[in-house]
């Protein structure tokens, strides 16, 4: 199940490239999950349940689908006849979404956090500490950072993977790359590195990754997360 607006073309290109293997995948817009759904949840001291129908669509229960790809950016809530109104509404349907990703069994990418729907949102300086912190060389930041590098690469972390276009990622780099997604909640994230002097140095990353810059690469890695959901389910 991929989650994202209309707009998102990236989106409806890894779709379109993973039905083209022929694996499922399904589209879901903002506009359905608020407009066109109803959303159970049920909480005791066992477990946590819930239950999405949609529109013309199966219902979707805590232990399917295989995998999430979630890139929603915002909630589209009806008008209502006062701002505050409009404004809680949003707050309470971004609340119920949130609570619906976490009862989710299968891997998310990326989950909620507090100030995003779909990962951290993270400055570039916060980036950068973030990296040091995981071990990784980082360009000194100067407060008009423009950004420029001498070599540069730009990779997709998809779970414990670097997707790089073919460039030889150190294994050093990777593995403290995959540590700062894991440690960050953002399975899936965008990076750019520059490589100065027989050094990578990180520079930036995202949690809303160009995902057509994975190419074939980001397609296979994302039908074997899924396989490999469906094994173990």
């Amino acid at each position: 199940m991929l989650l994202g607006g209309p707009e998102d073309t990236d989106l409806l290109w890894l779709a379109a490239a993973l039905q083209r293997i022929g694996e499922q995948a399904e589209v879901v817009l903002p506009e359905e999950l608020v407009g066109q759904s109803k959303l159970t949840y049920r909480i005791d001291r066992a477990a946590v349940s819930s239950t999405l129908r949609l529109r013309e669509r199966p219902a979707i229960d805590e232990a399917g689908p295989s995998l999430v790809i979630n890139r929603l950016t915002e909630i589209p809530v009806r008008p209502t006849a006062s701002a505050i109104d409009t404004a809680y509404l949003g707050e309470e349907w971004r609340a119920a979404l949130v609570a619906w990703l976490r009862t989710l069994r299968c891997p998310v990418l990326n989950p909620p956090r507090a100030a995003s729907l779909s990962g951290p949102a993270i400055s570039m300086p916060a980036w950068r500490a973030l990296a040091r912190a995981h071990g990784l060389s980082c360009r000194p930041w100067t407060s008009d950072d423009v950004a420029v590098a001498n070599d540069p690469i730009d990779l997709i972390v998809v779970v414990d993977r670097c997707l790089s276009a073919g460039r030889a990622i150190p294994e050093t780099v990777r593995a403290s790359l995959c540590r700062m997604a894991q440690f960050v909640g953002a399975p899936l994230l965008g990076v750019r590195l520059d490589r100065a002097d027989d050094e990578w140095q990180f520079i930036d990353a995202t949690a809303f990754p160009p995902l057509a810059q994975g190419g074939q690469a980001l397609v296979a890695a994302v039908a074997q997360l899924s396989k490999d959901r469906q094994k173990t389910a």
